[in-house]
């Protein structure tokens, strides 16, 4: 697998789940909004028409020139806290959801910045 074709649609699953926290925060007092959740990052790229493809090595490998489709966003129905308005965001699990963003998204640059320094000393020789 190309590791930074993996790290840069694991960036891109991670914007859109930064962008899905921020807006279930904002609406935390709008009535009758349910907190939205993307789908879990295993399962969009293990799925057929995400998978990262495999590098060709021969000119006459097959090889798929496509964008990866969107990550899915869906009403996440925990049950858990709804309010007399029907919210159901529950603003401290949202906040943990941005501390555990962060903390992938920083792991994802250290190992891209580490194998960047590791390609760039091959290079150098």
């Amino acid at each position: 697998m190309d590791l930074l074709t993996l790290a840069s649609r694991h960036r891109s699953w991670l914007a859109v789940a930064q962008t899905t926290v921020a807006e279930n925060i904002a609406n935390a007092t709008t009535p009758a909004f349910k907190a939205r959740d993307v789908e879990p990052f295993e399962t969009y790229v293990g799925s057929a028409e995400t998978a990262v493809p495999m590098l060709s090595v021969r000119a006459g490998h097959m090889k798929a020139d496509r964008d990866p489709p969107a990550v899915k966003v869906e009403a996440s129905d925990d049950g858990r806290s709804v309010t007399h308005s029907g919210n159901a965001v529950v603003v401290e699990d949202q906040l943990m959801k941005a501390g555990d963003i962060k903390r992938d998204y920083s792991l994802n640059v250290s190992v891209t910045q580490a194998f960047r320094r590791m390609l760039m000393m091959g290079l150098k020789g």
